[in-house]
């Protein structure tokens, strides 16, 4: 008989590491999409675990430009923003191409 044994893939560490945080999370993702208006028409958002912190980061365009938007998860304020820069995009979507991202 073969012994049976459960391997853990690492993207399901993340997951239970997310599943966990977002206990925390005292906001929905509409507001925080509501939130990032002021920096430019909201994309995207999501809920992430980033250096082992809960972080609601919402992706906006405007004109042609592309920020990431970090809102804070208990208030729904606007905690920060920075630019994404073609340089970046360009490495994302290579990634994504590879089907690494």
């Amino acid at each position: 008989m073969t012994p049976m044994g459960w391997a853990q893939n690492p993207g399901d560490a993340e997951h239970a590491e997310l599943a966990k945080a977002l206990r925390d999370a005292k906001i929905p993702l509409q507001r925080g999409l509501t939130a990032s208006m002021k920096e430019g028409k909201p994309i995207s958002a999501k809920y992430e675990v980033e250096h082992g912190k809960l972080q609601l980061s919402v992706y906006t365009m405007k004109s042609d430009k592309f920020s990431e938007v970090i809102v804070d998860h208990r208030t729904g304020k606007v905690a920060k923003g920075r630019a994404i820069t073609g340089r970046r995009r360009s490495h994302e979507r290579q990634g994504s191409e590879r089907g690494d991202g």
